[in-house]
């Protein structure tokens, strides 16, 4: 079961950043693993998406900017609260 008390160390490749969220309940959760010399910045998430297992971040490459987003959404959630999330992500 992943949770907040499992260190990034245990599961992250040597060279590489790990951004993740993990669930509270059950294990879970979800991440995006990046390359360390990749310019990086986390996406901070408004209040209203603290409970959700969204992680985002922003990468630099090339001059260009390119936000990576990675979430879990169960098949039950709304398709209008789906469809506002990414309005606000992107």
């Amino acid at each position: 079961m992943l949770n907040s008390s499992i260190q990034n160390e245990a599961f992250c490749l040597p060279g590489f950043n790990i951004f993740r969220k993990d669930r509270e309940t059950r294990g879970g959760g979800v991440a995006i693993l990046t390359r360390s010399n990749i310019s990086h910045r986390v996406v901070v998430l408004h209040e209203q998406f603290e409970h959700l297992e969204i992680v985002a971040i922003d990468i630099h490459v090339a001059g260009d900017k390119i936000r990576l987003i990675c979430g879990y959404l169960p098949q039950t959630a709304p398709h209008l609260f789906i469809q506002t999330c990414l309005t606000v992500l992107l």
